[in-house]
C-alpha cells in the first residue's frame, strides 16, 4: 500500500516536471461511440475549465467539498462547474493549491481539488477499505463532455458534446504506465478501444463500478484514429487511504 502522503503546489509541479505528454500515451480522454447519459447517470460528474472557458477535463464530487481527478489537469485559475449533468451547474473557482500524490519524488496521476465552499449535489464514494482493482472481465462505466463522433477514417474530431456521454468498457489487464521518463506513473487498469473510446479532452472523469468511483480516465496510446490501440484507467484503489486521510486533514 503506498503510504507516503505529500501536499503539493501546482507551481512545484510545474517547475520540477511540467506536464508535458508521453510521446507515447495522450493523457487527455473523450467518450466516443457512447450514448447520451441518463439524467441520474454520472450526475456527480464535474466538468474542469479554463479562464476562457474551455474545457480542461472532467472530475469527481466525492464530497460536498472535494473533487477528484488527474493531477495533469491542473492549471492556476481553474474554474469548475459542479452538477453540469443533468444542469443547470454551479460555477466555482478553485482557490487552494491542488493535493497530489507523490511517493519517492515521483508524481502519481490523481488529485484532490478542494471547493471554496459546499457544493450542494449528489456525491459519489470511493472504493472501501480493503478494496482491490476490478478484475480482468468486468464492466465498469466511465462518461465524458467532448467529442461525440469521428471524421471519416475514424480520425479523432475536436468538439464537445452538449449532453454528457456514457460508456461501458471492459477491463482487459493491469499495468503501471510510466511517464515523462518514469517521473510520472500511474497504475492503470487497460481496455480495448473499440467500441467505446476516450480521446484529448475529458481525463479525470470518473470510472463507476458498484456504485463507486474505482478508475479514472487517464490515457491512450493513438491521438489521430479512434477505436485503436488501447485505453487506460487509473487504479483508484491503490490510492484510497491517501484520499480518505487528505479529506480529514485539510
Amino acid at each position: 500500500m503506498l503510504d507516503k502522503m505529500t501536499v503539493l503546489t501546482s507551481l512545484l509541479f510545474l517547475l520540477r516536471f511540467g506536464i508535458t505528454l508521453s510521446a507515447v500515451l495522450d493523457l487527455h480522454k473523450r467518450i466516443i461511440g457512447g450514448q447520451d447519459c441518463g439524467p441520474q447517470q454520472h450526475d456527480y460528474h464535474v466538468k474542469l475549465i479554463g479562464y476562457d472557458g474551455e474545457l480542461v477535463c472532467g472530475g469527481s464530487l466525492i464530497s460536498e467539498w472535494w473533487i477528484l481527478t488527474s493531477a495533469h489537469c491542473w492549471i492556476w485559475g481553474l474554474k469548475v462547474i459542479i452538477g453540469v449533468h443533468p444542469g443547470p451547474g454551479q460555477l466555482m473557482i478553485i482557490q487552494e493549491p491542488p493535493h497530489i500524490f507523490e511517493e519517492n519524488n515521483i508524481y502519481h496521476d490523481i488529485m484532490l481539488l478542494k471547493l471554496p465552499k459546499r457544493a450542494v449535489r449528489r456525491t459519489i464514494g470511493i472504493p472501501p477499505l480493503g478494496c482491490t482493482n476490478p478484475a480482468v472481465g468486468a464492466i465498469l462505466e466511465t462518461a465524458g463532455l467532448a467529442a461525440m463522433t469521428t471524421a471519416p477514417q475514424f480520425r479523432r474530431e475536436r468538439n464537445e458534446a452538449i449532453t454528457l456521454q456514457c460508456g461501458s468498457i471492459t477491463v482487459n489487464g493491469h499495468e503501471w504506465v510510466p511517464l515523462e521518463n518514469g517521473k510520472y506513473i500511474a497504475p492503470t487498469l487497460t481496455a480495448d478501444s473499440n467500441p467505446v473510446d476516450v480521446s484529448p479532452g475529458d481525463s479525470g472523469g470518473g470510472v463507476e463500478y458498484q456504485g463507486a468511483i474505482y478508475a479514472l480516465n487517464t490515457a491512450i496510446n493513438d491521438t489521430v484514429t479512434a477505436f485503436s490501440g488501447k485505453s487506460f484507467f487509473l487504479d483508484v484503489c491503490t490510492y484510497r487511504d491517501w484520499i480518505n486521510n487528505t479529506m480529514i486533514h485539510f
